[in-house]
Formats: structure tokens, sequence, C-alpha cells
């Protein structure tokens, strides 16, 4: 097991591996002024952590005993607040702009999005190849999920002066050409892409977050048919929490109130011809992420007084689907 968390008292952050049984194995600490981004673990047991240090933006892989074996940066950062462009950075963040996420493919190799640049690293650290967002036709990345061979990409081209923008998916092959791509035919406010298998995803997007909220969800392939469910309604609240996909089904997490403040939480499957097949609801729920294993679901989130610390709760359900 390889997590990552902070303690606060100590100001540290941390990576740590335990056994099966609980024990620990491993860890490293880091300054509290990083910043962790992601960690995955390959299956020859190589553990990743992409984290930004002073100014640069690293990939770090370490061994089972958590020695180091290399490091490689894929991005730095000015210092310098008069070459950040905030207004652009903070609409990113609440598109769902994913920068510093990664993923280890079945051969070994690292994908990385950095935003405007997708990486992909050989187990030992060398650079194998990279696409950069203006090479197809958008201005950053909002996501990606990985197949067998394949990537799926979901990109957006921003509105500048009143002209509308448009938001692509791509299945990308394992050289990063493009097999294929859908244009959805405007900016979103938050999107997902989810591999189905290696020639098809899922894609969903979100257009608001109060009053009059559109959110959709569709398919991206390169052999079938394409198709897309989509509706607008009144929420008082409305946020996406994860896109998943596993064997012929994608699972769309909401958290969202259609007439008052009561917190709901809802995850959506629909099967391959986009029908909408099950729905999960919690009440009262805080949710933050889901995992799938089979017909099995874990949802994970907080229950109590989630607007404060007092008699908050982290709760984990587990659903089972037939």
């Amino acid at each position: 097991m390889f997590f990552s968390g902070v303690n606060i008292d100590s100001q540290m952050w941390k990576i740590l591996t335990l056994s099966s049984q609980g024990e620990l194995l491993w860890e490293r600490e880091f300054a509290f002024d990083s910043h962790w981004r992601d960690i995955a673990v390959s299956r020859d047991g190589i553990y990743y952590l992409l984290g930004w240090f002073d100014n640069e933006a690293l990939v770090m892989a370490f061994d089972e005993l958590g020695n180091d074996l290399w490091q490689y940066q894929v991005d730095s950062i000015s210092l310098d607040p008069i070459d950040v462009d905030l207004p652009d950075y903070s609409s990113k963040l609440i598109k769902g702009f994913s920068t510093g996420h990664m993923e280890v493919t079945e051969d070994g190799r690292v994908i990385v999005n950095m935003g405007g640049e997708l990486l992909v690293l050989n187990s030992d650290g060398s650079l194998n190849n990279s696409v950069s967002a203006t090479e197809l036709g958008v201005d950053f990345f909002l996501d990606h999920s990985i197949g067998v061979n394949n990537i799926a990409l979901l990109g957006e081209e921003v509105s500048v002066g009143g002209v509308d923008g448009n938001t692509i998916a791509f299945i990308l092959n394992a050289d990063l050409v493009v097999e294929n791509h859908s244009e959805i035919g405007r900016s979103v406010d938050w999107g997902g892409i989810a591999m189905l298998d290696d020639s098809s995803a899922c894609v969903s997007f979100v257009t608001g977050y109060t009053g009059s909220v559109t959110h959709a969800v569709g398919l991206i392939s390169a052999t079938e048919e394409e198709w897309a469910y989509e509706e607008t309604a009144e929420y008082a609240f409305y946020s996406p929490v994860s896109l998943k996909a596993e064997g012929q089904h994608c699972y769309l997490s909401t958290t969202e109130s259609l007439v008052s403040p009561a917190l709901a939480t809802y995850t959506y499957r629909y099967d391959a011809l986009g029908n909408l097949v099950d729905t999960i609801s919690l009440k009262d729920f805080g949710l933050s992420a889901i995992e799938l294993n089979g017909s099995d679901i874990y949802s994970g989130g907080i229950t109590g007084d989630y607007d404060g610390i007092e008699g908050t709760i982290a709760t984990i359900v587990k659903h089972k689907l037939r």
C-alpha cells in the first residue's frame, strides 16, 4: 500500500508504504513548502511521486526499499508573480485543470499531464515522447486516461474576445498520434475522461455550478458509434466528483442539490450504449472519491458536521451492483 499525506505538527509532507498487515515498510519526508501532486506504482514495484520542489516540477522514482532511483524535471515554475497569469490559472483550476496528474502503463511507461504538455517517461527516467496542447489545437489539457496501448485525452480551447471556445476529446496511440477525436463545440466549466477499453473512452463535462447547470456524459470511440446524454436543470449547487470506467460501464459521481442546501451525492452508471442502468445515492455524505472493483463500488468521504472538524467521521461505503 502506497500513500501520501501531511503531518501538520511537524510541517512535513510524507509518502509511506505499508505491508498488507499494516506494517510500515518505509517513508520519506519533504519540506512543507513543497507541493505534492500525485503518486503512482508500477507493476514492477517502482514508486513514483510527482511534486513541486522549489522552482522545479519533478517526477521522482523510488525502489521497493524507498531508495532514490532517478528524478526527471517535467517543468519549471517561475517565482516572479509578474509572470503568472492569475486570471487564466484560476479559470483552469475551476475547470478541473489536471496539471500534475500521473499514471503508469502496464509496460512501465509513466504518463504525466502538465496541462500544457503530455509527457511519456520510460521506466529508467528517460523521455520517451511528448505532445503539447498547441500541437493538438487546444490551449490546455483538462484530463487524460490510459488504456493498454492508447491514451484518452480531453483538451480545451478557451473563449477569447467573445469567440466561443471548444472542448475536444482525443484518442491517441502509443506514439501520441491522434487516432480519433470528437468536438463538444463549447467551453466547459469541468471536464473529465476515462478509458473504457483500448479504443473508446467515457467523456463527461459540466457547464455551470449553480442555477441552470448542464451536465453530460458520452462516449468517444475509434471503432463504434459515439453517443452522448445531456441534461440541463436548475440546481442550488452542482459539482462533479469523478469519472471512472470499468468493463463496459461509465461511472459519473456528483454532489448536487436541486432545491435545498441539503448535501446529496450520486454515482450514475451508464452502459456502453449510453443507457443509465443504476444510480447510487447517499444523503448527508461528503463524497471525495470512488473506486471500482468489478461489481463493487467504494465511496469514500465524510459524514457528520462536514463544514467543520467536530463530529466529522471519515467513512467508506461499499456498494455491490448486480
